[in-house]
């Protein structure tokens, strides 16, 4: 069994941590996934944004799977509005310095 200092630290995934919402946007690599979601928003294109959101949000405070994007529609929507500006705010995090 490896030693307490041994053992991986577990953090969030990273400045995208709010409380009760998990955001993970670590398969974003690129610019592509990033492109794609302002598109979305810029196209109002809500089913989309909700395919996108369940691929990436892990966690969060409604009692449906984040993980699926059914879940999505059965939210009011001041709780879409958020689990929206919750993945916005994982993605803004990209643009940030650490000095911000």
């Amino acid at each position: 069994m490896p030693k307490l200092d041994e053992m991986p630290d577990e953090k969030p995934a990273g400045p995208d941590w709010q409380g009760e919402w998990k955001v993970d946007l670590s398969g974003w690599t690129t610019m592509e996934p990033i492109m794609a979601w302002q598109e979305q928003a810029r196209r109002s294109d809500f089913g989309k944004m909700s395919e996108t959101m369940a691929g990436v949000i892990v966690r969060w405070p409604y009692g449906l799977p984040p993980n699926d994007a059914k879940s999505y529609v059965k939210l009011s929507p001041a709780q879409w509005k958020q689990a929206a500006e919750q993945v916005g705010r994982a993605v803004g995090s990209f643009f940030q310095s650490a000095d911000d």
